[in-house]
């Protein structure tokens, strides 16, 4: 497919998109709207790009932490890196495994077009006017001063009502949006704190213990008397042992504990990612 037909395809559609309309658009979409071929659209979209009147993205998933990473094709970048863990990432695997999402300026491709394509700009944006006979209303003398309705005034009052409803369904939209945003933002808020108290408690409960047996030699210990009491009738003598079930018990717990410390962090990590990427877009 060459430039000019894809501009001239293109153009059946865009003038009469919003420009909300015109960002995070598939080829689907696209397809769909056109009514044609998916490797037509994905023909035209590619000479598109090449020109950089469409903007091309693709979102892609990191497979070492799992982050979202949005990559912006321009032709310029020669190799992926993921945004949060740096991991390099293969150009092959991004370009065949990642979702790509298209994005075009409406004023620029329209001055784009007007320039580079008058005719094709005038046939699809300045469609000729139709011309209506002049027919006199005669509006008869009544008590009520009402003003008559004339054709202009309903085609007026039909735009108004679609503009409306198409505002209507912008404002709906983001507002659903936003909804979700909030929710987002405030769950992960929630588990971040949840984590935390869960890390200081575990932490402060295994800290006071150890420093309770082993500095302060307490032998009324929690951790002791609880261990003290499963050895009970037990064929393995703890006086034999003398304190080494106690140090190997500690050790377990601090590394149980030093493991959801490890957990805890790396969850709070990616909560707060979420959070910055929900303030950002």
């Amino acid at each position: 497919m060459n430039e000019r037909e894809a501009v001239r395809q293109c153009m059946k559609i865009l003038p009469q998109l919003t420009q909300r309309q015109c960002k995070q658009f598939t080829t689907q979409d696209l397809s769909e709207r056109l009514d044609l071929e998916i490797t037509y659209t994905k023909s035209m979209l590619q000479v598109l790009c090449a020109k950089n009147l469409v903007r091309k993205e693709l979102h892609y998933s990191c497979p070492q932490c799992h982050s979202q990473n949005v990559f912006v094709c321009d032709g310029f970048a020669a190799s992926y890196q993921c945004y949060h863990c740096q991991a390099i990432l293969e150009p092959t695997r991004v370009e065949n495994e990642g979702r790509p999402f298209y994005s075009v300026s409406k004023d620029d491709f329209m001055q784009y077009t007007k320039e580079t394509y008058p005719d094709i700009f005038h046939m699809t944006c300045e469609p000729e006017k139709e011309i209506i006979p002049f027919r006199p209303v005669f509006v008869e003398q009544s008590e009520e001063n009402v003003a008559p309705v004339t054709g202009d005034d309903k085609v007026e009052m039909v735009e108004d009502k679609d503009e409306k409803t198409d505002n209507d369904l912008e404002k709906r939209v983001v507002s659903l949006e936003n909804d979700k945003k909030g929710k987002n933002l405030f769950w992960a808020i929630v588990k971040i704190i949840v984590w935390v108290t869960f890390m200081i408690l575990a932490s402060w409960f295994v800290l006071y213990e150890m420093l309770d047996i082993f500095v302060f030699k307490d032998h009324h210990a929690f951790l002791y008397e609880m261990f003290m009491f499963a050895m009970k009738g037990s064929v393995i003598e703890t006086n034999d042992w003398g304190d080494i079930f106690i140090t190997i018990i500690g050790g377990i717990l601090t590394l149980v504990v030093g493991g959801i410390d490890v957990l805890g962090w790396k969850k709070i990590h990616q909560y707060y990612h979420t959070i910055k990427e929900e303030l950002i877009s």
